[in-house]
């Protein structure tokens, strides 16, 4: 079972690595091309065509045309990833201010762990 420190020192962490993935899901998707992608099955299935879909405007993408197709699949994706990301982040800031609040005295004893950690690091060394 983890400590309350350590639960409270790996919610930060995960929080600022949400922050981060969710700073570069944004970049990319502003870079983004405009539209939607939409795969169209043809035949019995066997085919697939791909459409972007722009302004409310169906338009075929043609093979040579495949590095904007799986470029709009992974904004697709990036958005759907967001969405989740951005949920993720709120529910654990939630947590932590919640957990800041009940537990006040914790924020104290995790800032002089870490000093004694660094007055710890630097006996070593000159032990070395």
């Amino acid at each position: 079972m983890i400590s309350n420190i350590q639960f409270q020192v790996n919610l930060e962490r995960e929080i600022q690595e949400l922050n981060e993935l969710e700073k570069k899901l944004k970049l990319r998707l502003a870079n983004a091309p405009e539209g939607t992608l939409y795969i169209g099955k043809t035949g019995k299935g066997n085919y697939s065509q791909y459409h972007i879909r722009h302004q409310g405007k169906l338009t075929y993408l043609p093979v040579s045309k495949q590095e904007l197709a799986t470029t709009l699949a992974q904004k697709a994706y990036d958005e759907k990833a967001l969405a989740i990301i951005e949920s993720r982040l709120k529910e654990a800031k939630k947590l932590l201010k919640k957990y800041e609040t009940y537990c006040p005295g914790e924020r104290y004893t995790r800032e002089y762990q870490r000093k004694l950690d660094i007055e710890r690091s630097r006996k070593n060394k000159h032990l070395i």
